[in-house]
């Protein structure tokens, strides 16, 4: 029998789990040839050489057993507490993962950490490194409390834990023949890339600015995920603007947009987890309009004291209801000759889940508008319960091509309570984003 298999050998999947409170990403680099076995075996069709990318999503749909395909996989956050956790773990074990190689904890707030707890205590989920927001013994210090469910016990495991860099933390994913999937830090601990002035860290006892964030780059195609980081000065500072602003500095990239031909600004960001799970506190016009995205993916709560996601961040995302991102509160000396309006790219959004927005504060025209269509075709949003993200590897080093899947479910009993808007029906949409002529001008963001 012979295997059509890439150059590469393995694929890149981004998985936004629905744990209902809080965030969890897990990022998998999956074996190939070692995936095309499984789907032999289980009598599902090999898809077509160019849609070979296309292999997980279709065993994922399928309940195929993926144990053994699973090069390297990363888990950051874990939601809320132990429902969440046992949430993720039955997840990875659906898709094959055994092993966490590499953790990371955005920042020290429950619905980021409380499902690390039961991951490596209950299920003996624990990797081989892992990292944090770093400043643990400066102003704000995280609680005994919050510090137990994750440090705390992998020190005591003895896995090496570090502390987050934006000036230097790089993390090649994978073997080291295929090690070209990078992990590159933008910020932590109320600092941002390439920012050299300790001076400049954030004032601020709010522990969301101090948030870890990272690019996930192969070759062509770039991810952006950054747990609670704030982004609007009027609320509690500002972080997202200096760090697009520093990743554009140190961006290289030419990169041309698949389906206009246009240049695409360096700091280009094929698809987000957006910011503090759709909070108006972040994700601001600036940082919309340099980053450029195709797709945005909103992990969503169900607490209805926090009413995540804001209507006016949902209406950022829907170029339906803002066509054009409004720079003009960013036109100063340091963007000299900004426009002060930028085109929507956002072609969907996807949240894993969605209030039903019955409660009073929501009966409003704007909840009434918007929100109640997102799931619908009269918007671009997609309430998608867990998330997969999957990187076309052909032509990697010239196009950034992905599908996003969606599985429409519902999570089990006490991951999310209360009532939530109906899940749209699975499926999966496929993206065409930039392209480039000359693959040496397909750099990576640099923070060191």
């Amino acid at each position: 029998m012979c295997l059509l298999t890439y150059v590469q050998g393995q694929t890149l999947e981004i998985h936004q789990i629905n744990v209902g409170q809080g965030d969890a990403t897990l990022i998998v680099l999956r074996n190939v040839a070692a995936l095309e076995l499984k789907l032999t075996a289980a009598g599902i069709a090999i898809p077509a050489a160019n849609l070979k990318y296309n292999m997980a999503i279709e065993a994922v749909k399928a309940g195929a057993n993926l144990t053994g395909t699973v090069n390297y996989a990363v888990l950051i956050d874990a939601g809320l507490g132990s429902v969440q956790g046992t949430k993720i773990y039955n997840y990875m074990q659906k898709i094959g993962v055994t092993k966490v190689d590499m953790m990371a904890l955005s920042h020290f707030h429950g619905d980021h950490y409380g499902g690390f707890k039961t991951l490596m205590t209950t299920y003996n989920v624990l990797p081989d490194f892992a990292y944090h927001r770093g400043g643990l013994d400066r102003f704000p210090k995280p609680s005994a409390g919050s510090r137990a469910g994750y440090t705390t016990i992998l020190t005591r495991e003895g896995k090496p834990l570090n502390a987050a860099d934006p000036n230097a933390t790089v993390i090649r994913l994978g073997t080291p023949a295929n090690n070209d999937i990078k992990l590159t830090c933008t910020a932590s601990n109320g600092r941002v890339l390439r920012d050299l002035d300790p001076a400049n860290r954030v004032a601020s006892n709010d522990e969301n600015n101090y948030s870890t964030s990272w690019v996930l780059q192969y070759k062509s195609f770039r991810f952006y995920t950054g747990g609670d980081l704030n982004g609007m000065e009027f609320t509690r500072g500002d972080l997202e603007t200096p760090m697009i602003d520093n990743m554009i500095a140190h961006d290289g990239a030419t990169f041309i947009d698949h389906a206009t031909d246009a240049a695409i600004r360096p700091g280009h960001i094929c698809a987000f987890k957006l910011n503090h799970h759709g909070g108006q506190e972040s994700t601001n016009d600036y940082f919309l309009a340099m980053m450029q995205p195709k797709v945005a993916l909103l992990s969503c709560g169900y607490s209805r004291s926090y009413y995540h996601p804001k209507i006016e961040v949902l209406k950022s995302l829907d170029a339906s209801y803002v066509a054009n991102w409004n720079t003009t509160d960013y036109v100063d000396a340091s963007h000299p000759g900004l426009p002060t309006s930028f085109p929507n790219t956002i072609v969907n959004y996807y949240l894993t889940n969605l209030m039903d927005g019955r409660d009073p504060k929501m009966q409003t025209a704007d909840y009434n508008g918007l929100y109640t269509q997102i799931g619908t075709a009269a918007t671009n949003g997609i309430i998608g319960g867990d998330i997969m993200v999957v990187v076309d590897d052909n032509d990697i080093a010239t196009e950034s091509k992905f599908a996003v899947y969606w599985n429409g479910l519902v999570p089990p009993a006490g991951v999310v309570t209360g009532p939530l808007r109906a899940q749209t029906a699975a499926g999966t949409n496929y993206y065409r984003c930039h392209k480039s002529a000359d693959p040496a001008h397909v750099q990576y963001i640099l923070n060191h």
